[in-house]
């Protein structure tokens, strides 16, 4: 299950599972939150799951907003994706120190 809210200073929350199953609704809530906000706050407080596929989307949309010159930020970053980031071998990718957790 996966669901998310976005208000209008550009803070997307995504709540759910955020996996393969998932990826398209999420990849489209992502766009959109790209497309029409001068900045990207993502909101990760109600994640309750992320796998490989929501790694690789983020780190593109990470792209994505460096291209186009908007800050993506990471909120509330659950310890979960902390750990699947560190076994995907992602986590330097989103700056995040895993030793100060």
């Amino acid at each position: 299950m996966f669901s998310h809210k976005m208000n209008k200073a550009g803070e997307l929350s995504l709540i759910g599972e955020l996996t393969i199953q998932n990826i398209t609704a999420v990849k489209d809530a992502l766009l959109k939150a790209i497309n029409n906000a001068s900045a990207v706050n993502l909101n990760l407080e109600g994640v309750t799951d992320v796998d490989v596929a929501f790694l690789q989307l983020l780190r593109s949309a990470q792209k994505s907003c460096e291209i186009r010159k908007k800050p993506l930020t990471l909120q509330n970053v659950p310890g979960l994706f902390h750990e699947k980031a560190e076994e995907s071998g992602f986590a330097e990718s989103y700056g995040t120190d895993l030793s100060e957790r």
